[in-house]
């Protein structure tokens, strides 16, 4: 028998000790067959194992290496039975044998000496089919414990993080460089907090309001308006400087900041109620005047005047423009002696018969008569109030404001004044402002008008 890989001749044997490789007859040039032999040296383990009353040990390693190696011992032997080499030729296991020998490990050692160092475990433990894998309950509880008491830790410490992070306030990304407060000079050291009003002492608030009422006089002093009060007043109002609230106190007058109402009239020393606001501005307290909503009639010149005296049927309106027109105004009667002057006048003008327009009217919304300037605006006092001297002057039921008698065309609205005779007396009406048109037939040709000249 010759080893085909390293050469040397034995006998007796089936393999080479020192390749553990098949030898190979010399004479038919055909390796020695093993599988009787192996057959049967594997029956008798597994009849010795089957007397054994160990338990085997489960050694994953050990079993793949034995299966390892019995595959491909039976796939060397089947391809050495299978391929039978020519004469000349080199046998197909000689040269799977050189190449098994050039692979060589990092220590040095061939496959081969692998195989032979698993050789024995591996027959020793491959004889058994049976293999049991124990395991100890109280490991396995043990274990379960500890993951449970892990998980649970991993939840508490990712709480605490979470609480930690809300707790934290967001940084930016914004770098303000701070410079410290300059310090105050000493002796100029100003009061933080605001003043603590006691709004009883407070006469107007002008803060907590868009607008406020306020009465007073109007005033001309050095080109620029002023509105005064007849007492002095506590105003709460807006510092514009400071944008605080402060309390101005005795304050008798204040600036007029617009005077646009007041244009096309004379307002100067005439009391009025206004609709304003009120603030504070470069030190000074201003007014803006928003709406006049009283104002004091203006006061006529008391005294005998020139009269005119034009009889025309016209109307209110009408006359008290044509009397514009003749550089006078429609008569304003102020005081007993000259009601009696014009009276005597009329009486020796022959004028009983005549019914004349006066200078006075009441709007639509009120009842009281007042006497009108140029500009058609109330003037003076009520003319059918109890303390006026015109009291004892009217006609018997007068002013009645509306006309329901005989001689009327339905209802008729009274809202001027006018002057006229009955049985030799003069009285004091109120009429139409359209007699001649209301009355065609009483009173067509007998309506006219009385011009005062200053």
């Amino acid at each position: 028998m010759k080893c085909p890989l390293c050469g040397k001749e034995y006998e007796g044997i089936k393999i080479c000790p020192s390749c553990n490789l098949p030898l190979i007859d010399t004479e038919t040039k055909q390796a020695v067959s093993l599988q009787p032999e192996k057959k049967h040296k594997k029956k008798n383990r597994m009849k010795e194992n089957s007397d054994k009353t160990v338990q085997p040990v489960l050694d994953p390693t050990r079993m793949f290496e034995e299966y390892g190696k019995e595959s491909k011992a039976e796939e060397t032997e089947t391809k050495i039975e299978a391929e039978k080499p020519e004469e000349g030729q080199i046998p197909v296991v000689q040269i799977e044998a050189e190449k098994e020998q050039e692979k060589e490990d990092v220590y040095g050692n061939s496959f081969g000496d692998i195989n032979r160092n698993f050789q024995e475990p591996a027959k020793e433990n491959s004889s058994s089919n049976k293999v049991t894998i124990s395991f100890n309950p109280f490991l396995v509880a043990g274990g379960a414990v500890l993951l449970l008491l892990l998980v649970a830790l991993i939840f508490i410490v990712k709480s605490c993080g979470k609480n930690d992070s809300d707790s934290v306030e967001p940084q930016s990304d914004v770098y303000v460089e701070s410079y410290p407060e300059p310090e105050e000079p000493i002796g100029q050291t100003e009061e933080k907090t605001e003043e603590v009003v006691d709004m009883s002492e407070v006469d107007l608030d002008a803060y907590n309001a868009s607008y406020v009422q306020i009465e007073g006089c109007l005033l001309e002093e050095e080109g620029s308006s002023k509105f005064t009060f007849e007492t002095p007043l506590n105003i709460y109002l807006e510092d514009r400087d400071t944008g605080k609230a402060v309390v101005v106190r005795n304050i008798d007058g204040v600036k007029v900041e617009d005077t646009h109402i007041f244009e096309g009239g004379d307002y100067t020393n005439r009391k009025m109620l206004l609709e304003c606001r009120i603030w504070r501005e470069n030190g000074e307290v201003q007014l803006y005047p928003e709406t006049i909503i009283q104002i004091e009639p203006m006061k006529d010149d008391v005294g005998i005047h020139e009269y005119g005296f034009v009889i025309e049927d016209c109307t209110w309106e009408e006359a008290r423009q044509k009397s514009m027109d003749a550089g006078g105004y429609l008569v304003r009667i102020n005081s007993e002696e000259e009601y009696e002057h014009i009276k005597n006048l009329l009486n020796a003008g022959g004028y009983t018969d005549i019914h004349f327009y006066l200078g006075g009217k009441r709007t639509a919304s009120d009842t009281t008569y007042y006497w009108v300037n140029q500009e058609n605006q109330f003037i003076e006092s009520g003319l059918n109030t109890s303390d006026s001297w015109a009291q004892l002057y009217w006609y018997n039921g007068e002013p009645s404001f509306v006309d329901v008698g005989s001689e009327a065309t339905g209802t008729i609205e009274e809202d001027v004044m006018n002057l006229f005779c009955v049985s030799g007396s003069w009285y004091l009406n109120d009429s139409s402002a359209n007699l001649a048109g209301m009355y065609p037939d009483l009173l067509s040709g007998k309506v006219g008008y009385i011009v005062e000249y200053e």
